[in-house]
């Protein structure tokens, strides 16, 4: 399977990318904070995943906006900020109806979006959702360990998206 890559817009001007792969009902991913489709894609256990998720659904992920292939310009951080992207996939891919995944910082959006829209909605899955954030997984809470975290993101993406995954997946990454 190879993953579609597509783009639109939301409703303040935010060009989005999102993916598709695999076929049957639609599942929407919305991702933690960091994500890079291309990046994600050529990790082959995370292709994997995503393929063999694909094999009964059609997966749609999305870089949010400020990351990956999506605009890097971001000023808005506020929670409809979130949800515009999701809004924005779904119009433009015409879901009337469809599974909404959600982890980490994606959960809030994907949350709200549910409460909005409950019609397109058909379940809502949430993973490692928090009702408030408790700091990152990936850094210390001193400033040096998000200093060095950030400083890795600015560098080294594919590092952070393979500590990510690691953080993720365990010992079943090895």
């Amino acid at each position: 399977m190879q993953q579609q890559i597509g783009f639109c817009l939301t409703a303040d001007g935010a060009r989005i990318a999102y993916a598709t792969v695999g076929a049957g009902p639609a599942m929407m991913v919305a991702e933690p904070r960091f994500s890079h489709l291309g990046l994600d894609w050529e990790e082959p256990r995370v292709r994997e995943f995503w393929e063999t998720i694909g094999q009964h659904h059609t997966v749609i992920r999305y870089d949010t906006h400020g990351c990956g292939l999506s605009d890097r310009k971001r000023n808005d951080f506020s929670l409809d900020s979130e949800i515009r992207p999701i809004d924005a996939i779904v119009k433009d891919l015409g879901l009337k109806s469809f599974v909404l995944w959600a982890r980490s910082y994606g959960a809030a959006a994907a949350m709200a979006y549910a409460v909005k829209f409950p019609d397109r909605v058909s379940r809502l899955i949430l993973y490692g959702a928090q009702a408030r954030w408790h700091g990152n997984p990936f850094a210390t809470d001193d400033l040096k360990g998000q200093d060095a975290f950030r400083e890795l993101i600015l560098s080294n993406w594919r590092m952070v998206s393979l500590a990510m995954a690691e953080t993720m997946l365990g010992n079943s990454f090895d």
